[in-house]
């Protein structure tokens, strides 16, 4: 799906948001929340190419995939926690946004362990 498409999605559930909250408001939040994913599925339908053709650079390159494995986790956790804090936003949830963000910051930090230790050890190696 091009970048055009999608837009053009987002702009069609913006409008039908905006005319259903006329007339039935209690149903923007689950339009919302389904667009919302809707939107983000069709986007990561789009991953599959780019992990391939990553996974060829780390190859090449000579690149432990386990240090771009981590690379990725990372980004994703990152993309999915800032996805879901501002749908929380969105609909009024300030107060799990913020713990949908702490939650991403913890498990971001968790996930790098491995890649701080190697670094620690490069760090020791190389003092005297």
């Amino acid at each position: 799906m091009s970048i055009v498409k999608l837009l053009m999605f987002v702009i069609c559930f913006v409008f039908l948001i905006e005319v259903i909250k006329n007339f039935k408001n209690e149903f923007v939040i689950p339009i919302c929340v389904c667009g919302g994913v809707l939107f983000f599925g069709a986007i990561l339908t789009q991953t599959d190419t780019l992990f391939e053709k990553i996974r060829e650079l780390s190859e090449r390159l000579g690149v432990d995939i386990l240090y771009i494995e981590i690379l990725f986790k990372i980004i994703g956790i990152s993309y999915l926690c800032e996805f879901v804090s501002s749908l929380c936003k969105d609909v009024g949830q300030t107060a799990f946004s913020v713990k949908v963000d702490l939650a991403g910051k913890l498990m971001i930090l968790s996930s790098s362990l491995p890649i701080f230790g190697e670094l620690i050890e490069i760090i020791f190696k190389i003092l005297p």
